[in-house]
């Protein structure tokens, strides 16, 4: 595991364009934090191709700020020196692998118990997003969010989804939700209030 300690350090271990990089933002406070981190200690051991880098966020300020990362533990996965994904909270081993190897979350049947999958379709600048993925975190749910702003390429295969082009988009196990629809997320996602 690579310690990162700012934004132009990250540049610089990152500069291989032709790998995938797992960078896990975490702190050393958070006892998820430390579980996901176990389990990419766990990951990197077993292959030698993947180079994991770490952010501790209670003291890299820069580099959590910069990609939009506001809850811990997350996992970004960066590619060609963007970020292609968001994963956030505490997932098992599986989850993760098929994260980092697909580039795309899909949900494995001992996930499909635990929880559910869930996508968070968000631009920068959306308050709604940010309603969205807050209301999600305060119901402790784990979620991947594609920044759209970030990955254009994604808009043309959301839209062939759902034909709308609005954000949030939330995907619940295939089911899409269109905008901050709290009462339709609720009811995907069986809370009862």
């Amino acid at each position: 595991m690579v310690n990162v300690l700012n934004f132009k350090h990250l540049e610089k271990v990152t500069k291989n364009n032709d790998l995938i990089y797992p960078v896990i933002f975490y702190s050393r406070n958070s006892e998820k934090s430390k579980q996901v981190l176990d389990i990419f200690k766990e990951l990197e051991s077993e292959n030698k191709s993947i180079e994991v880098l770490t952010v501790d966020v209670s003291e890299v300020k820069d580099v959590h700020r910069r990609f939009n990362i506001d809850s811990i533990p997350a996992v970004a996965i960066i590619e060609k020196g963007k970020i292609q994904n968001v994963i956030y909270g505490l997932h098992d081993k599986e989850f993760f692998i098929q994260a980092f190897e697909e580039k795309e979350i899909k949900p494995t049947k001992k996930t499909e118990k635990k929880s559910k999958r869930i996508v968070v379709y968000t631009t920068d600048g959306c308050p709604w997003c940010v309603r969205a993925k807050e209301y999600l975190k305060s119901l402790a749910l784990p979620f991947k969010e594609v920044n759209l702003s970030k990955n254009p390429g994604e808009i043309d295969k959301l839209v062939k989804r759902t034909g709308q082009m609005g954000t949030p988009q939330i995907d619940i196990n295939g089911k899409f939700v269109i905008g901050f629809n709290k009462p339709e997320i609720d009811r995907l996602l069986g809370v009862k209030k």
